[in-house]
């Protein structure tokens, strides 16, 4: 189903699938690392092969510079200490950076993805992450 959603960003955006797929990777690895266990869980779960693809995405992004995985870590762990805003934006410039997709590409790709989101899974768990991420609301 993920497929699908690269086929649309490369159809609409004339992005290659390759880095279709590194935005595509980066934006759900965002998802994955700052949203509620529960709500990211349910998600992955309305979009078959996301987790794979954050997988493929995370592990190409190697240990460079300290983003993705640990990025997302460091901004759970602000989150959990009651500071937000600037943790989850800082975990997410990382976890882009890591990817070697530019913020502007992100940013022509986040609304496919998100209406993507939204098609599979729901108005509700949509905004409810979009609520737990402002980082990534401010990207629409």
């Amino acid at each position: 189903m993920v497929d699908e959603l690269i086929g649309q960003i490369t159809g609409q955006l004339g992005i290659d699938a390759g880095t279709a797929e590194k935005g595509v990777g980066s934006i759900l690895a965002a998802v994955q690392s700052q949203a509620s266990d529960a709500d990211a869980s349910d998600l992955m779960s309305k979009l078959p092969g996301a987790e794979a693809l954050i997988e493929k995405v995370t592990s190409a992004q190697g240990g460079g510079g300290g983003g993705g995985l640990v990025g997302g870590l460091m901004s759970k762990a602000a989150g959990m200490l009651g500071q937000s805003g600037g943790g989850d934006l800082m975990g997410m410039l990382s976890q882009f950076s890591g990817s070697g997709v530019s913020l502007d590409e992100i940013k022509s790709m986040a609304p496919t993805v998100l209406g993507f989101a939204r098609e599979k899974a729901g108005d509700d768990l949509v905004n409810k992450i979009l609520g737990q991420i402002p980082a990534l609301k401010s990207l629409l």
